[in-house]
């Protein structure tokens, strides 16, 4: 006799075997609920990390998330505009323009298979320096020193 790996087994004194034929049932196919699955989908710990040229916006993984969708508050304030999809827990912002600007992100856990598309439940908001601060920090700087010879030439008259 031999098995499918090529094995042979030897059995002396056999005389018979009989081989019988087993119906194998497939398995009920497993009904899932996406939304129970949705409960399990939230982002904790979003936490901000202020660089020079940018902010690294960083939350905790969730196991049960394929991605995640980053939001930013909208300009009026009333919505939330996707800013972008990311399968890594972190997004990098670039601190750009002339202005010190801070606005509201926002993260969702995303779960994307064959049988659920949903989004988790949306993170508290955190503020994130998207202007340059040290640019306005020089622009006061050149202003204080330069009223000091203005200031110095008052007080002699």
């Amino acid at each position: 006799m031999k098995n499918e790996l090529g094995k042979e087994t030897k059995k002396p004194k056999a005389k018979t075997i009989t081989v019988v034929k087993v119906e194998m049932k497939a398995a009920e196919p497993e009904k899932v609920n996406c939304e129970d699955l949705k409960k399990n989908l939230d982002v904790k710990n979003l936490k901000v990390v202020k660089m020079k040229t940018k902010s690294v916006l960083s939350w905790d993984k969730n196991t049960n998330a394929s991605s995640y969708n980053v939001y930013k508050k909208d300009a009026s304030g009333t919505g939330m505009v996707l800013v972008q999809n990311v399968t890594d827990s972190k997004l990098d912002i670039n601190i750009t323009g002339d202005q010190v600007v801070y606005e509201d992100f926002a993260v969702k856990a995303v779960l994307k298979n064959d049988v659920c598309d949903i989004e988790g439940n949306q993170s508290d908001m955190t503020k994130v320096q998207t202007g340059p601060k040290e640019v306005m920090m020089i622009i006061l700087l050149s202003l204080f020193i330069g009223a000091i010879p203005f200031f110095a030439r008052r007080r002699k008259y």
